[in-house]
């Protein structure tokens, strides 16, 4: 194929991928977004000549992003291209530089943030139905990598979509070499990002370094990372539908309904609380409370509900713990076992340290505070109140209602969350331990 050959297959593929996207309709009015590369240009050309049958209303924006010298070229190369072209263009400037000092961001996320809102701004203001980017092929499958490498999760993984919002992106199946081929096609001059050829950046490196050894391994391998970020996009379009459907099935007037979200799949649970409670370890405690009770931040459990706020008033109470265990008001299961290998262990469950069972005087009892309670810590050698022990451990004042007490005939002999009395705590003569373990019984959670 001869040079004009592949000149018109370059601009007949670029004109196909927009029109099958299916993002753009005749007549639309679109902020085309200019930074003076080869993509933004490609696009820019593209939608004013090699679609002007679609009569598109088009506005040109261009952002300053205060960072380099030869922006201010960029800006006069758009500028002359867009009055060559007769298009008008909006330009602004804005210091990145700044807004990242104060929000303590990375200058590639200061910057993404400022050009989003500049389009967002210009396009209510120019009144155009949509802003389109000039994103590829090639970003998106850089964009999978670098999300890979920082560790997200499958909605990280999702890539960059063909739209958000007003945001469309036609180009997203257009490879890099093939805006190139349409440039010199059509003889279209662009600017350089010098910063590009640097490894300043972590999607310069991805770009310059980690792409080209994968594509050697696996050539076709920026089609397949767009198919996987379209799979997981409808993976995830699902299942916030259907965490949509969990939230409201377990909502109820004052909050969430425990059994509802204990039975709910725990892919789903878990993006209950992703949303509640935000990423990280956040979700991890919030998941914790829901399965055997408690409290995590501004939530807790009370009466067969998850809720938000400050807790209702602790309820009273005084159980027996049998070899059977006992059923405490909240739901929650206790079950004891005797250990007759004595460990430090702890299991995940357990209430309280190990307790030496030779020690145990007469009847055991669960039971909420009841004021007065001392314990002598082993390790400390002194005998204080409960309350000076909370203290000192940080317990605020609504969390100490709520701890659970174990005490024998003698007196308290463990507390939740602070430890076990030395009379009853495990030592080298020690035979055998009792380990109390907690559990959520959803027959009797109310």
């Amino acid at each position: 194929m001869g040079k004009q050959g592949r000149g018109h297959a370059a601009r007949a593929r670029l004109r196909s991928a927009v029109v099958e996207s299916g993002l753009l309709q005749k007549g639309d009015s679109l902020l085309v977004c200019v930074s003076g590369g080869a993509d933004s240009v490609a696009l820019l050309h593209l939608l004013c000549f090699g679609l002007a049958d679609y009569h598109f209303r088009l506005t040109a924006c261009h952002l300053h992003h205060g960072l380099r010298a030869s922006a201010d070229g960029d800006l006069l190369f758009v500028r002359t291209l867009c009055r060559a072209w007769g298009i008008p263009l909006v330009a602004a400037r804005a210091d990145t530089a700044a807004l990242s000092a104060r929000q303590k961001k990375g200058i590639e996320a200061a910057g993404r943030t400022l050009r989003y809102a500049f389009f967002e701004r210009t396009a209510d203001r120019c009144g155009c139905d949509k802003i389109v980017t000039a994103h590829t092929l090639n970003d998106q499958a850089e964009t999978v990598l670098l999300r890979l490498i920082r560790g997200s999760g499958g909605r990280g993984l999702c890539g960059i979509p063909p739209r958000r919002g007003r945001v469309v992106r036609p180009l997203l199946t257009v490879e890099r070499r093939e805006i190139e081929a349409y440039l010199a096609a059509c003889h279209i001059p662009h600017r350089e990002d010098e910063t590009n050829h640097t490894d300043a950046y972590t999607r310069n490196r991805v770009r310059r370094e980690i792409l080209p050894l994968i594509l050697r391994e696996n050539p076709r391998f920026l089609k397949a990372a767009s198919r996987l970020a379209a799979a997981l996009r409808a993976d995830e379009s699902y299942l916030a539908a259907e965490t949509d459907a969990l939230k409201a099935a377990a909502k109820r007037e004052n909050g969430y309904d425990l059994k509802t979200l204990q039975k709910a799949d725990p892919a789903l649970l878990r993006r209950f609380c992703l949303q509640l409670a935000g990423s990280g370890s956040g979700c991890e405690r919030l998941m914790r409370v829901i399965e055997v009770g408690g409290r995590y931040g501004g939530f807790y459990t009370a009466g067969g509900l998850l809720l938000s706020g400050e807790p209702a008033p602790a309820v009273k109470f005084s159980v027996k713990l049998t070899q059977n265990g006992a059923v405490l008001p909240d739901g929650r299961r206790l079950k004891p076992q005797i250990e007759k290998n004595p460990c430090q262990n702890v299991h995940k469950n357990a209430l309280f340290p190990p307790i030496d069972c030779d020690k145990i005087k007469g009847t055991l009892r669960i039971h909420s505070r009841e004021g007065g309670e001392r314990l002598t810590l082993l390790e400390r050698g002194l005998t204080k109140s409960v309350k000076k022990l909370c203290q000192e451990a940080g317990i605020e004042p609504d969390l100490r209602a709520r701890l659970l007490f174990l005490s024998d005939e003698a007196g308290t002999l463990a507390v939740e969350r602070l430890g076990v009395t030395a009379r009853v705590a495990v030592g080298a003569k020690t035979k055998q331990v009792l380990l109390i373990t907690a559990e959520v019984d959803h027959d009797k959670a109310v």
